[in-house]
C-alpha cells in the first residue's frame, strides 16, 4: 500500500473509530466512557495522518481527497447524540420558551408557568435532560435571538416581527 493511500485510510480511521463506539447501545455513561476510548484509539490513525499528510503535498489530488475524508469523519459524528454537554437541551427550551410568548429569563424550566411549553412528548423529554433546571437561562440576548429563530423556521415556518417579541417581553414602547 502507498504511502498516500495508508494516510488517507488513517484519516478515515480517525473519524469512524468513536462513530462506531459512540452508536453501540448502552446508557448514557457507558456510551461517553466508550466515546472517550474511541478518542483515544483514534490518535493512533491520526498519528499516521500527521506524521505522513505532507506525502500528499506533491500530489494536489490526494490533499484534497485527504481533506474530503477529513470532512466526512467530522460530519458522520454530527449523528452522535449530545453526550459531553446538556447545553444543546437548554438553547431547544429557550427557543421553544420565546416561541410560546414566555421570557426565558424571568423562568426557570422547572417552574410550573412554563408548563405549558412543554405540550408535546419532545419538549417534555427536552425539559427533564435540562442541567440545572431550577435556574432561569444564563444566554445572552444574542444567543436567545438565534434559538428561537432556529425554533421558530424548523417547527412552525412563521415570522414574527420585532415589534411583537419587544411586547411579549415587556419592552413595547
Amino acid at each position: 500500500m502507498s504511502r498516500g493511500r495508508s494516510v488517507l485510510l488513517a484519516g478515515a480511521l480517525t473519524g469512524l473509530i468513536p462513530l462506531v463506539l459512540g452508536l453501540l447501545p448502552g446508557d448514557p455513561a457507558a456510551r461517553l466512557e466508550r466515546l472517550i476510548v474511541g478518542y483515544g484509539l483514534a490518535a493512533i490513525p491520526f498519528f499516521v495522518v500527521w506524521r505522513g499528510w505532507r506525502s500528499l503535498a506533491d500530489d494536489r489530488r490526494g490533499f484534497w481527497l485527504l481533506m474530503a475524508v477529513a470532512m466526512g469523519a467530522r460530519l458522520a459524528l454530527l449523528t452522535l447524540p449530545p453526550l459531553l454537554s446538556e447545553d444543546v437541551w437548554r438553547y431547544v427550551w429557550d427557543g421553544a420558551t420565546q416561541w410560546a410568548g414566555l421570557n426565558p429569563y424571568l423562568y426557570a424550566p422547572e417552574s410550573s408557568a412554563v408548563d405549558g411549553v412543554a405540550a408535546t412528548a419532545q419538549l417534555q423529554a427536552v425539559r427533564a435532560a435540562i442541567g440545572h433546571a431550577y435556574l432561569p437561562t444564563i444566554y445572552p440576548p444574542a444567543a436567545q435571538v438565534a434559538f428561537a429563530s432556529a425554533r421558530g423556521r424548523r417547527c412552525t415556518g412563521r415570522r414574527r416581527s420585532r415589534r411583537a417579541a419587544a411586547a411579549r417581553w415587556g419592552r413595547a414602547r
